[in-house]
């Protein structure tokens, strides 16, 4: 079972209060209000952990809060326990 994500074509946020998807992550609770952001500026995709009680992961590796980290095609993003894998830009 999979739930597509659509990102905007500049920015956006995930998270119980966000503007991304926000009737699909409201009643999750583990996920922050303002969970993480993505941000695509100049053919680049970056998300950052917007200090979120539970925090985020890419490919594996915990992110620090409020670093952005660049994404790409094939990567996997973690929130809390929600897993979702790019798969297009």
């Amino acid at each position: 079972d999979y739930h597509v994500v659509n990102i905007p074509d500049r920015e956006g946020i995930i998270g119980r209060y966000g503007t991304i998807d926000s009737a699909y992550f409201k009643g999750i609770d583990h996920i922050s209000g303002n969970h993480l952001l993505f941000y695509y500026d100049k053919g680049e995709c970056t998300i950052e952990d917007l200090n979120s009680t539970n925090g985020t992961s890419l490919n594996g590796v915990p992110c620090k809060p409020t670093v952005k980290y660049k994404i790409q095609k094939g990567d996997q993003i973690q929130i809390s326990t929600l897993c979702f894998e790019v798969i297009e830009m």
